[in-house]
């Protein structure tokens, strides 16, 4: 019968028999103990099950990051290209848009000057009738307007060289009075073949008449007036009024003369059947 005495001896009996071991250990441990190798290597054999299924997602999940990578990058390409012809697109309508622009800037100048035009026309055409509302005023039995011309516009310049500064008016009125819309010397109709002029009419012809219209006529009547000492009247004749001028224009001629305001003026309207050109002959 072996003895044991020391621990060394214990050691060395279990060296010398091992397998006393595992019947020692189901004397010494417990059974949660004695379970927990098998415990350990069913957990570790489940974490590695677990750890190549994980792996495997992991892969599988790369995989669709790299094609969703290219197709991202194929994307980008598209929309890149996509912004590239947009951009093309864009500048090919950009630039028929200037065109188009252009032509209507064109159109639009064409337009405001035969309008213009016509306005001038119309107010030449008119131009007994808007003398007779100042002769009616005056009393003046019928009347006779002469519309004068550049060079006698001259003339009166250049006979009278200090009357703009004399008056204070604006530089450029020594070349808007050369070439007014109408300035026209009023006489009796009947009576000698000398007779002089009774007054004069400065009419500015816009489709619409804005501030520059009634200065380029108050301006040209006040140059009559002070080259001929006699009564020189400013008119605006348009289709329409801008409103910032409404409070210097006269619409009934005998107010007006009696107001003897020499920065209003009187507007004639013409008619939009005025401004149609005429038929061919």
């Amino acid at each position: 019968m072996t003895t044991i005495n020391t621990m060394h001896d214990l050691h060395r009996i279990l060296v010398e028999h091992p397998e006393w071991r595992s019947e020692l250990r189901q004397v010494l441990l417990t059974d949660e103990l004695l379970a927990l190798p098998q415990r350990f290597a069913e957990y570790a054999e489940n974490t590695d099950r677990k750890f190549d299924a994980l792996t495997a997602d992991v892969s599988a999940l790369t995989a669709n990051v790299n094609a969703l990578t290219l197709r991202v990058d194929a994307l980008t390409t598209s929309i890149s290209e996509y912004k590239d012809a947009t951009n093309l697109r864009l500048d090919r309508i950009e630039e028929r848009l200037d065109i188009q622009h252009g032509m209507y800037r064109r159109q639009h100048d064409d337009l405001h000057r035969f309008r213009g035009n016509y306005a001038s026309f119309a107010a030449n055409k008119d131009d007994v009738i808007i003398a007779g509302a100042f002769g009616d005023v005056r009393g003046m039995r019928s009347i006779d307007a002469r519309s004068l011309s550049r060079s006698e516009l001259s003339d009166l310049l250049r006979y009278n060289p200090d009357a703009v500064s004399e008056l204070g008016l604006r530089e450029r009125v020594e070349r808007t009075f050369l070439r007014p819309d109408l300035i026209a010397e009023v006489t009796e109709l009947y009576g000698d073949d000398d007779r002089e002029p009774e007054f004069y009419i400065a009419v500015e012809a816009s489709y619409t008449a804005n501030e520059e219209d009634l200065l380029r006529a108050t301006d040209h009547a006040k140059i009559l007036r002070h080259v001929t000492g006699l009564d020189a009247y400013p008119v605006i004749a348009s289709v329409r009024l801008d409103r910032a001028i409404e409070d210097r224009v006269f619409h009934d001629v005998a107010e007006f003369v009696v107001a003897d305001d020499a920065d209003a003026v009187v507007w004639y309207e013409l008619a939009t059947e005025d401004m149609e050109p005429l038929d061919p002959c």
